[in-house]
């Protein structure tokens, strides 16, 4: 039966009209023409159908051509995140250089003062070791005069001792004198007794002469004793002046040491004050290159510095979100690629996912209010134990994770169920690397198996090897944790929910297809790889996001 043409072409029009109003335009399936359609009807299908598939493949060639841009601009990226970072340890070093090369100029130049000083001190000193050697040297000829003096005493006193000595002889000999004439003077007293009358005025002499001997031998006693006296006078003046002499002897020795040490030190100053004057040049010279050094590692360190700024603005210029906002784009039609069948596995994956929050808040084991808590607590100490349910524990070191893990009041309530959901939508195609769930803030609660695995106690392999419970709120992190909601890349990292509602952010779910975002970026590990994110809701409200990581080479 033949087909009108007016109701074949108004068929074919409905088609059209139902692709357009489509949220997600299938370019895959092409144009029927009714059965009976006139041939013109059923020419105009056939290239209808061509236009789509010229359409199709333009959009896929785009699509395959962006990503391959995305790739290589996260490539980029990475490398210049690794120079902004490799740049600012240069900036800081040489700040370092510059700080330590200007304390250097300054220490040179407190030294070349301090040099300077020193020398004038030297200066000061050798005059001072001058001056002193030649009063040293006075002091020995003084002392010299001394010595002799006191030789020449000692020989005036040596030779009183022997005028005494003789003096004291002579004495003797008169006392002996004396003792006889004494002895005279009775025998001749006694002889003029006899002599009776005659002998009278012999007696009176006789007499004379013994009070005369007694008077010599008194005085000869007296000078006797005073002579003894002199001589134990003199020979203590003698004792002395030998002594001093011995001393004068002895303390010129000393003081010749003393000049001849004088001398050696007088020469060391010399030769000190000349490496002094010396040094003090070097290290004026030292200190005026060190200056110019100085001046110019400052330069070094301000050109580094606008190095690492510039690369930090380099940095800031993300094609990746470029390049995500012509996948937002491509995501209106559904082309036959690798990323629709990855859209489909992950609207699969976000029902299930919803369904494990719906059954758990209505069997009571957690809360509606607890399902959207965003106060994440650091997991040390005891805490770690907790995470055992999903991976082992054991040779953690520190009682802590680096980086840091979180927990909330909802998430060991559902971790286990979602980890098996992630693990069975990942292993479906090789060229998915990884499903894995995160909440509004970059939260990810649950990952494939390979991302949580045991720890080791080395951080080169725990980092690439467990990223559960970490907070990813990275610039790519963020945007797939908060794809779909207009306004939210404006609400601050970590933020409650309040944040969101306060800046206007509509957290509602929406009817029709699920929104998508596909960025390309380089992992801190430095993989790059596609990140497809669909937005998870509970209770009709925005929880997070589920994102699926999948090999660049498949799109």
């Amino acid at each position: 039966m033949m087909t009108e043409p007016a109701t074949a072409i108004q068929d074919i029009s409905t088609q059209l009209r139902r692709l357009a109003a489509e949220d997600v335009a299938d370019l895959t399936a092409p144009f029927a023409a009714p059965a009976g359609a006139p041939a013109d009807v059923v020419e105009l299908c056939e290239a209808l159908n061509a236009a789509l598939t010229r359409i199709a493949s333009d959009l896929c060639d785009l699509e395959r051509r962006t990503n391959e841009g995305s790739a290589a601009a996260a490539r980029n990226g990475f490398l210049i995140g690794r120079i902004a970072a490799a740049t600012h340890r240069q900036s800081e070093e040489t700040s370092q250089i510059a700080a330590a090369v200007h304390e250097s100029a300054q220490g040179a130049k407190m030294v070349a003062e301090s040099a300077d000083h020193t020398r004038r001190l030297t200066d000061e000193m050798r005059a001072s070791s001058s001056a002193s050697f030649t009063a040293v040297e006075r002091s020995l000829e003084k002392l010299e005069q001394l010595r002799a003096q006191a030789e020449q005493a000692a020989g005036h006193v040596s030779g009183v001792v022997q005028l005494s000595q003789q003096i004291e002889q002579v004495v003797d000999v008169i006392d002996d004198v004396s003792e006889r004439t004494n002895l005279l003077a009775l025998n001749a007293a006694i002889e003029a007794a006899r002599a009776g009358e005659h002998g009278r005025g012999f007696a009176v002499v006789a007499d004379e002469v013994r009070k005369l001997a007694d008077s010599t031998r008194s005085s000869t006693k007296e000078i006797g004793a005073l002579i003894r006296n002199v001589l134990s006078s003199v020979e203590a003046a003698r004792t002395a002046t030998a002594k001093s002499t011995e001393r004068a002897v002895e303390v010129s020795a000393e003081a010749s040491k003393v000049r001849d040490d004088l001398g050696h030190m007088t020469e060391i100053i010399e030769k000190s004050t000349e490496q002094v004057a010396s040094i003090a040049t070097t290290v004026e010279q030292q200190s005026a290159v060190l200056g110019e050094i100085s001046h110019g590692v400052e330069a070094l360190s301000a050109h580094a510095n606008e190095g690492a700024a510039n690369a930090k603005d380099a940095g800031k210029l993300n094609l990746g979100e470029v390049t995500g906002h012509a996948f937002e784009v491509l995501a209106r039609y559904r082309l036959g690629t690798f990323i629709d069948r990855a859209r489909d596995w992950a609207n699969e994956a976000a029902a299930e996912i919803e369904a494990v929050f719906e059954r758990t808040i209505e069997s009571g084991h957690v809360s509606e209010r607890d399902v959207f808590d965003t106060g994440y607590v650091e997991i040390t100490g005891p805490d770690v134990r907790r995470l055992a349910r999903l991976f082992s524990v054991e040779r953690l070191r520190g009682g802590a994770f680096r980086p840091p893990k979180y927990r909330t009041s909802y998430d060991g309530k559902v971790d286990e169920a979602l980890v098996e959901i992630v693990d069975r939508y990942t292993a479906r195609d090789k060229h998915l690397i990884y499903f894995c769930i995160v909440d509004i803030n970059g939260f990810l609660i649950a990952h494939y198996r390979d991302y949580r695995k045991d720890i080791t106690g080395d951080d080169e392999l725990d980092l690439p090897g467990n990223r559960i419970k970490r907070i990813f709120d990275d610039p790519v992190g963020i945007r797939c944790a908060r794809v779909g909601l207009v306004g939210g890349m404006d609400v601050p990292l970590r933020a409650p929910r309040s944040a969101f509602t306060q800046r206007g952010v509509d957290l509602r779910s929406r009817p029709g297809a699920r929104s998508m975002t596909v960025q390309t970026y380089a992992r801190d590990t430095g993989v790059v790889m596609d990140d497809l994110a669909v937005p998870l809701y509970v209770r009709g409200q925005r929880w997070g996001a589920l994102r699926v990581a999948m090999d660049i080479a498949a799109i």
